[in-house]
C-alpha cells in the first residue's frame, strides 16, 4: 500500500484557504481552546448520535460514526480526516451555525473534497443545524479541485519557507503512532 510521508487535514487546508487566524496555530500545532461555536457544533453532533433529532434518525440509522479516513495522493502527501457519518454511498457532516443564508455556505470547505476522495464515495452532504431548523448542502466528489488546492498549498509552504514547519508537524508516522495508541 502506498503511504505518504506527510498529510493534510480539512481543518488545516480550510484555515489556509480561507485566511483564518487559526492557520498558524494549526501549522505549528499550538494548543487552542474549544470556542463556544465549536462546543455548539460538538453538542449538535452528540444530539444527532443520541437520536435527539427525530428527523435525522432514519437518515443516519446504521451509519458509521467518526470513521478515520486516510488516502495518499503520492509518496509525499496524503489527506486525512474523520467523517461524522457514512451511510451507503454518502458521507454526512454535521454543522451547527449561528446564521445560515442558504446554499453555498460550505462551498470553500475542503471537507467535501477530502472525505469522498479518501472513502472513494461520490456524495457528501452537510447537515446544518440552525436553531431548530435543519438544512442540507450536497456536494459531489471533485478530485481535480482537491489536487489543485493541495498543489497550491505546497507551493505556498515552499515560497514562504514554512515547508520544514509543516514536515515537522504533519508526518504520517507521527499520526499513525497516535492513532494506534
Amino acid at each position: 500500500m502506498l503511504t505518504s510521508k506527510y498529510y493534510v487535514t480539512p481543518t488545516l487546508l480550510n484555515a489556509w484557504l480561507n485566511g483564518y487566524e487559526s492557520f498558524f496555530d494549526l501549522l505549528y500545532r499550538r494548543e487552542t481552546e474549544i470556542t463556544e461555536s465549536m462546543q455548539k457544533g460538538l453538542d449538535y453532533e452528540k444530539s444527532i448520535v443520541n437520536g435527539e433529532i427525530p428527523e435525522l434518525n432514519d437518515l443516519l440509522d446504521g451509519a458509521l460514526y467518526q470513521t478515520f479516513l486516510y488516502k495518499p495522493i503520492n509518496d509525499y502527501i496524503g489527506v486525512l480526516g474523520y467523517s461524522d457519518f457514512i451511510k451507503f454511498d454518502t458521507i454526512y457532516d454535521a454543522k451547527y451555525v449561528s446564521s445560515y443564508d442558504g446554499l453555498g455556505k460550505y462551498k470553500n470547505s475542503c471537507q467535501h473534497l477530502i472525505y469522498p476522495y479518501c472513502a472513494n464515495i461520490d456524495n457528501f452532504v452537510y447537515i446544518i443545524g440552525y436553531g431548530k431548523d435543519i438544512y442540507y448542502e450536497g456536494y459531489m466528489r471533485d478530485d481535480k479541485k482537491l489536487f489543485g488546492i493541495i498543489k497550491q498549498f505546497l507551493l505556498y509552504l515552499k515560497i514562504t519557507g514554512l515547508k520544514k514547519v509543516f514536515e515537522k508537524n504533519y508526518g504520517i508516522e507521527r499520526k499513525i503512532d497516535l492513532i494506534c495508541k
